[in-house]
């Protein structure tokens, strides 16, 4: 069978059966839902689970058609985990003092997902693995129970894993102190997050910016349809936090960056992006900011932004270099998920080797009654 098949494995006539499990949070659901896609795309069927209020905000998400993926809403548990009723994303909760609390609330629903899964509707076939962010470790629990494998789905950029293994591996933190401390006249669009919203209203009005920038600048509030202006042919470049999978999307589109990292793996995606890439200007920000609070501290100055942005927008030799090698890498990154590309037969090969373990079963896999991890 062909890398390039997603045809059943010789001896069962069942496609393999994907049960993806994200961490409820925008920047790790949205990625898992391309996954979801991408397989469904492929033949696979797919279980996508979430929640009752996540669940409409998928559906805002760009479709590619209607793929039969079958999303599985469970009640999150607020108040058995001591979160504010309707905190059921990261995004949603008030502070980053309830981030533990969010955490179980998450792993309360390992038994429900099991009974769920078990108590199969129809002709839904059983589960043949489960796939779980990397910040959801009791999934593991759940795959053993049901005897099938667990597939980790990480967003972090490889890059920075590597970075951060070493940093770990060498202890490299514990030499080095404590530095954590309390007008470009180009078109623009600013995308403002929603649990801003209340706050950044306030200052719109008191300021006057949307009059002031006239038709120079557009503001949208809560989602916008990243990829699709990052593919625009008026898109010259994108300001980035340094998210990874806002680098991917903008090296897919081919444009050049301006990086302004916020915390976590951020730094160090800045570094492939600026350094190794050669594809980003730095804004050139040394601290990080503490999660929850960013506002309280001004990582860049205005002329910090008007000095990158002059940069990456420049038409002079450097600038136009930089514009080719985003180009290039865009190119490299299309080729990949086209038939035949790397990406492409990957994705073939584990849907291969799914169906494989599903149509071979360990026997010796056994159901541990009073095994909680």
């Amino acid at each position: 069978m062909s890398a390039g098949s997603a045809a059943a494995v010789p001896g069962t006539n069942s496609a393999a059966h994907f049960v993806l499990v994200p961490m409820m949070a925008a920047g790790h659901t949205g990625p898992m839902l391309d996954m979801a896609r991408t397989l469904s795309g492929r033949g696979a069927l797919v279980t996508f689970v979430t929640t009752p209020l996540n669940l409409p905000r998928l559906g805002r998400a760009p479709s590619d058609g209607a793929l039969p993926i079958r999303f599985l809403p469970l009640r999150f548990p607020c108040a058995e985990a001591g979160l504010p009723e309707g905190c059921e994303s990261l995004d949603a909760l008030p502070g980053l003092g309830l981030l533990r609390n969010f955490n179980d609330a998450c792993a309360m629903l390992r038994g429900p997902l099991v009974a769920l899964l078990r108590d199969r509707e129809g002709d839904a076939p059983p589960a043949s693995c489960v796939v779980s962010d990397a910040c959801h470790p009791w999934t593991g629990g759940v795959a053993r129970e049901l005897g099938v494998p667990r597939f980790s789905f990480d967003g972090f950029c490889a890059f920075s894993s590597l970075c951060m293994r070493q940093m770990n591996l060498h202890r490299i933190f514990e030499g080095v102190d404590d530095d954590t401390r309390p007008a470009t006249k180009r078109p623009f669009i600013w995308v403002v997050k929603p649990s801003n919203l209340a706050e950044f209203e306030r200052w719109l009005s008191e300021d006057g910016f949307e009059s002031r920038v006239g038709e120079t600048g557009l503001v949208i509030r809560d989602w916008a349809p990243q990829k699709a202006i990052l593919s625009h042919p008026a898109t010259g470049a994108f300001v980035t936090h340094c998210g990874w999978n806002s680098v991917l999307e903008c090296v897919a589109a081919g444009l050049p960056m301006v990086s302004c990292p916020h915390f976590a793996e951020q730094f160090m995606n800045e570094k492939l992006v600026v350094d190794v890439l050669r594809v980003g200007v730095p804004v050139g920000v040394k601290g990080a900011a503490q999660w929850g609070v960013e506002a309280e501290g001004v990582l860049a100055t205005r002329q910090d932004v008007e000095r990158a942005v002059a940069a990456v927008m420049d038409c002079g030799e450097e600038g136009s270099a930089r514009r080719a090698r985003a180009a290039e890498l865009g190119r490299k990154a299309r080729e990949a998920v086209v038939h035949g590309g790397s990406s492409f037969r990957n994705v073939a090969l584990l849907i291969q080797h799914v169906q494989h373990r599903a149509s071979t079963r360990n026997p010796w896999i056994e159901k541990k009654p009073n095994d909680r991890r």
